[in-house]
């Protein structure tokens, strides 16, 4: 990522100073942080530094992460401008077909079966016969992922929290209900679905969003559901139970309310028939480190000529 800027400098004038600091380096990080107006990394690294007021002239942090919730959570101002990366959708859309393919052509299965000699034949679903729901299809990932199930004949709903979409890859729309607390899925969206996917972020809205009984409307269909979103979409313990009640029959993670997920989590307990848990790595910056180096630049340059950037974070909003 980093030769990638470095390959970028000689477009922009000599009144800027780039300053190449490793995060690992506490010396560099004081050195540099008190005059600098411009971050572009890791939130988790960087984020500590600006709350101990390094920083005092920074204006602009460019994130490398599409999620925000690192930033917005626990920085402890936000008399800064914040920008992301949404960069992640056709990694996360491969992540999940994957999985698809994997689930209803039965690959662990049949891998179980090699190991213990079984020579085991299974019926399986054509993709272009599955009902997916998209929590946050108006999203940079999910309308990638709506264009890849669409792609494969896939039936997509959306669900959003605005009436105001035109993703041509989704063949209908549901809108979140806002409540006082979180926002409610209208029962016809959970209904009927083979795969329930969340790419939401989290925010005061989303929080809990299928926690409870919310997933007893699946009851009966079979549903599967895949979080690449973020873990505090559900609590543990209504996951646990959506399971166990057969409310869904399988779920995929990638991403849990504490990470790295404990060794004490009940979701290691419910064997693999009933759940796959993977550490978060349905997209990861250093494999998209060249797209994301690129938005850094196209900002830079926006930036330098007074322009409004890009994939400006609403602090307010969370995203």
């Amino acid at each position: 990522m980093i030769d990638v800027i470095k390959s970028c400098v000689n477009q922009f004038s000599n009144n800027l100073q780039f300053n190449y600091v490793n995060p690992n380096d506490i010396s560099q990080l004081h050195q540099y942080f008190p005059s600098a107006h411009i971050i572009f990394g890791e939130p988790l690294t960087f984020i500590p530094f600006i709350n101990q007021s390094f920083t005092t002239n920074l204006k602009w942090f460019q994130s490398t992460y599409a999620g925000v919730d690192a930033i917005v959570k626990k920085s402890k101002n936000n008399n800064y401008i914040v920008t992301r990366a949404p960069v992640f959708g056709q990694h996360m859309s491969e992540y999940c077909l994957g999985h698809i393919i994997s689930h209803e052509r039965h690959f662990p299965l049949l891998r179980e079966a090699q190991l213990n000699k079984q020579w085991l034949t299974c019926s399986y679903r054509l993709l272009s016969s599955l009902r997916v729901g998209i929590m946050g299809a108006s999203g940079e990932i999910g309308q990638s992922l709506a264009r890849t199930c669409k792609h494969f004949g896939m039936y997509v709903k959306g669900l959003a929290n605005s009436q105001q979409n035109t993703n041509e890859f989704v063949d209908k729309w549901y809108q979140s209900i806002p409540t006082t607390a979180t926002f409610g899925i209208p029962r016809e969206f959970l209904i009927n679905l083979d795969y329930l996917i969340s790419t939401l972020p989290s925010t005061s809205q989303t929080k809990n969003m299928l926690s409870g009984d919310v997933l007893s409307v699946c009851n009966g269909s079979n549903t599967v559901f895949i979080n690449i979103g973020r873990g505090d979409i559900i609590d543990e313990q209504s996951l646990v139970n959506a399971l166990n009640n057969n409310y869904i029959t399988h779920a995929i993670l990638d991403v849990f309310i504490d990470e790295p997920l404990p060794v004490t989590s009940r979701l290691y307990d419910l064997g693999t028939h009933k759940i796959q848990i993977t550490p978060h790595i349905s997209a990861s910056s250093s494999v998209a480190s060249y797209d994301i180096a690129q938005i850094f630049i196209r900002n830079l340059k926006r930036y330098i000529n007074g322009e409004s950037l890009l994939f400006v974070v609403d602090w307010k909003k969370g995203y």
